[in-house]
This record gives structure tokens, sequence and C-alpha cells, in this order.
């Protein structure tokens, strides 16, 4: 690698690589299958991982000793020349390399898909993302309907095919394991509709993918609950309740009854779209991929949000406003991605929690205000996530029945 294409990596890991740089850096991986794997390998977990651990394990004694030795043997100034050969070179920037990634691969592997991705939309780079799996999650409830009588299936346990009827609709589990309500035929004359509850519990490794019987898709993160009519037929609007967690809608579009996502005191009201909303905290956060939408607060205050804008509610002030963001890191879990943009560790760690059912303490609360940036697969367990963290920061992780202890070190 020449000079250039080195400190273009370097800066990238640590977050510091300019646009025309960014430009530069994608031109060279895809200009060569050898480039893309050698950036592939520079940005590697198990490579970082292997040249940490010589990094912090190398003797500087013992490595002194040698050098003072050589040169005895080799003082012309050509063998000292020769011994500042290409090969130790590239050692050293490898080291600067491991190095800088570690911190930005807090999160394990990830960076190279984090730099494709940012050029996939604007040169039309094809990638795929590999479905979540491994993930350590506790014994427990697992994701289950609770249906309009009471019954309760667990998607885990039922087999593909038909799982229930109400009302003219069958619910049916695909061999992909997508949830989908199949309307038969319309029931305009019904009086009571009967609601169906989908939850996706704390601790769940696998994002729920379900389609209501309008055609709407919707996919459920951990620890989220969603309630929503077996059948849109006769009522003159769509509606649903997201009670709490985070949901990504792709709606079906359907100008004469517009779909509606309500919680608590705040509506989504949208005719054909696709959006994310994330529920878990005082505040909501509506992020818009594509369509319109209109954010309404109790007929108090609205907004409108065109793709690429977020609305911020916040339930205890009641104030509402509106801002432009990076829409990917908002959608990645979706994909069976954890994305973080200088993410907090008490946020980070808020996000492990739901994900394998964690309590989390901290000892130090300085320690909730590091910040992070990085992207990974949800193919990690929760022990190898925190000692890539522990390995790269000044933080120690202690695990105790199921809470994570977190606490300041020194190397």
């Amino acid at each position: 690698m020449n000079n250039n294409i080195d400190n273009l990596i370097i800066n990238f890991l640590q977050g510091t690589l300019s646009e025309s740089g960014q430009d530069d850096l994608n031109n060279w991986i895809i200009a060569s299958d050898k480039n893309r794997a050698l950036f592939e390998k520079l940005t590697s977990q198990k490579w970082i991982n292997t040249e940490l651990e010589s990094f912090y394990q190398y003797n500087e004694d013992k490595g002194w000793d040698k050098v003072v030795e050589r040169l005895a043997l080799n003082s012309s100034p050509i063998a000292e020349k020769n011994f500042e050969s290409p090969k130790i070179g590239m050692l050293l920037l490898w080291k600067r390399i491991a190095v800088a990634a570690s911190v930005l691969l807090v999160m394990g592997v990830g960076s190279y898909f984090l730099l494709l991705n940012k050029f996939e939309r604007r040169n039309e780079i094809v990638k795929t993302i590999k479905p979540a799996k491994n993930i350590e999650a506790p014994i427990g409830p697992k994701a289950m309907i609770t249906l309009a009588n009471g019954n309760k299936l667990y998607l885990d346990k039922v087999s593909k095919g038909a799982l229930a009827i109400q009302e003219n609709v069958k619910v049916m589990k695909l061999a992909d394991g997508q949830i989908v309500y199949s309307s038969n035929a319309s029931n305009g004359n019904q009086k009571v509709v009967p609601y169906n509850t989908l939850t996706n519990p704390r601790g769940s490794a696998d994002v729920i993918n379900m389609t209501l019987s309008d055609g709407t898709k919707v996919w459920l993160n951990a620890d989220t609950r969603l309630k929503y009519p077996v059948s849109f037929d006769g009522s003159a609007n769509r509606v649903v309740y997201l009670e709490s967690g985070e949901i990504y809608f792709k709606v079906t579009k359907n100008p004469s009854k517009p779909f509606i996502v309500h919680n608590g005191d705040m509506s989504i009201q949208v005719l054909g779209t696709s959006f994310n909303v994330n529920a878990y905290s005082g505040i909501i956060y509506t992020t818009l991929v594509e369509g319109k939408v209109k954010v309404d607060i109790k007929n108090t205050s609205e907004l409108q949000l065109i793709p690429g804008q977020q609305a911020q509610f916040d339930r205890w002030s009641g104030a509402l406003e509106k801002q432009e963001v990076d829409v990917f890191p908002y959608v990645a879990w979706k994909e069976g991605i954890l994305a973080f943009d200088n993410t907090t560790l008490e946020s980070l760690m808020e996000q492990v929690g739901r994900l394998y059912d964690y309590d989390i303490e901290f000892k130090d609360s300085e320690l909730k205000q590091l910040h992070f940036n990085g992207r990974m697969e949800k193919t990690a367990t929760v022990i190898e996530l925190l000692d890539i963290i522990q390995k790269t920061t000044n933080v120690k992780f202690n695990l105790k029945d199921r809470r994570i202890i977190i606490e300041k070190t020194t190397r």
C-alpha cells in the first residue's frame, strides 16, 4: 500500500476521514479484489484481536536488546538503512491500524460494512447483509401473539402453516418464520373488531417480521409490544398501537384509509411509506425513510416529515422537534446490524441490556458519557462483545447473575 492509502485507512478507522477521502478509499477498495481483501483483513475483528494481543504482550526490554545486538553486528549506514526494511515499516503500520481499528471496532466486525454502506447509495454497490445468528439469549419467554380470546401463540414453538382463524382472517406462519394475516373475505358489517397483540420480549435474539391484513409489513425489535386489529375491514382508518419498544413500518398505500400509529399522546399518520418509531425512553424518535408522515401530539402540535428527517417528542415536556439525520443508524437493527454513531456508553449498554436481557450497573457515573462509533452484525455473544469494549477502553465489566457491572480500570 502507498502512504496515501495507509493514511486513508487509519483516518477511516479513527472516524476522521473527509468526504473526498472517503471517495478515494472507496475507489481503491472496488478497484480490485486484492484491495478489497486487504481492507477486509485490516478491519476484521480476528486480525485486530490478534495484533492487539501481540502488541500488549510485547516485551520492550527484550525487543530493545535485539535492536542493540543487531546494530552492533551491522553498524554500517547501509546496514542501518536495511534494518528499517519495508517489512518492518509495514509491521509498524499494521500496529497503528490495529490500534486505530480497536477504537472504532468496539462493537465488533463492521467497519468494512460501514464504509461500503456509506457509498452503496452513491455507487450502487450491492452487498448482502447476513442475518442475525448466534446471539446469546436467556432461557425464558419468546416472541408470542396474544389472540383476542386470550390464547397465546409462541412463535418459536408453532409449526409453519395456519395458526388461527379470526373473523375470516387466517394467521399464518411461513417457512421463513414470517407471520402473515390473510383476509379471505370482507367483513364490513363487523361491529366489534378483535385485536391481537404481538410481543417480542426483552432478550429476544430475533427481529420479528409480520404482515398485517392490509399488506403492511412491520418489524419488531426486542422488548416491543404492538396491538393491532386482525382486519381493517369496516373501519375508516387503519389504526395500530405501539405500546412499547421499537418498530419499523412499511405501510401499504391506501389513500382512502390512512394508517395511524398511536403511542400515548402521539400519533403518526401516513398513507403509504416506510418509517421507524423508537419508543423505548422518555423521548420518542420517528425517523422517515421514504414517503411522508404527519406526527401529531394530542391535537396541540404537529409537524410533517420528509425522507431523512426525524421527529423527537419529549413525553414529559411535550416538546416536539424535527431534525435532519442519517437514517441508517436508526433502522439498521431491522437487518440484524447494531449501529452506533457517537453513542454514549450509557445508551449503548441500554441496548445491550435489552438484547441480552441484562440489568446495567455503573460504578462510576462518568463512564456513561464515553462515546463510541461502529457497526456490527448481531453475531457475537454478550461476553465477546464486552471483551471487545474492555480491550479498547479503560472500562471493566463484571457479570453477576443477570447484571453487567461497569467500572473504571487502568492498563
